[in-house]
């Protein structure tokens, strides 16, 4: 699986979208929290950083690793404090009760809202996968 054509020529025009320095990063990243190291997220997040903010979602993304490589606070908040399952990978802040994340076992793009209770998450499919989402949503 690559990233398509119509993806790299829109994410190589971003100028706010930047190529990863370090995707052995990603690899320990990865590895430490347990995910497959294939699928999309894997791929894409291996050459850019994913972190942008677009007009067209109400989210700030963010990387799934810090600058100095290591793993983004984003990731142990959402697994610790929000106990979002470890299959889905956050790909965004929380904001107004929501974030985005991706479910590396089918791809989609998951908007998570706590139900009233607050004691379980209601996901909506955003998108099917990252690279649709990314083509979507990529300024």
């Amino acid at each position: 699986m690559t990233i398509p054509n119509d993806l790299i020529d829109k994410c190589e025009r971003n100028q706010y979208l930047g190529h990863r320095e370090t995707p052995s990063d990603i690899d320990a990243a990865f590895e430490t929290l347990g995910l497959p190291k294939t699928g999309e997220l894997y791929i894409f997040t291996r050459k850019y950083c994913l972190q942008f903010a677009s007009e067209s979602i109400p989210f700030q993304l963010v990387d799934i690793v810090e600058d100095d490589g290591t793993i983004s606070d984003n990731i142990y908040y959402a697994r610790e404090e929000l106990k979002i399952e470890p299959t889905l990978v956050p790909i965004s802040t929380y904001e107004a009760e929501s974030i985005l994340v991706v479910d590396v076992n089918d791809e989609r793009v998951l908007q998570l809202t706590p139900n009233e209770a607050g004691d379980a998450w209601i996901s909506e499919i955003i998108s099917p996968g990252l690279y649709c989402f990314m083509l979507s949503h990529l300024p």
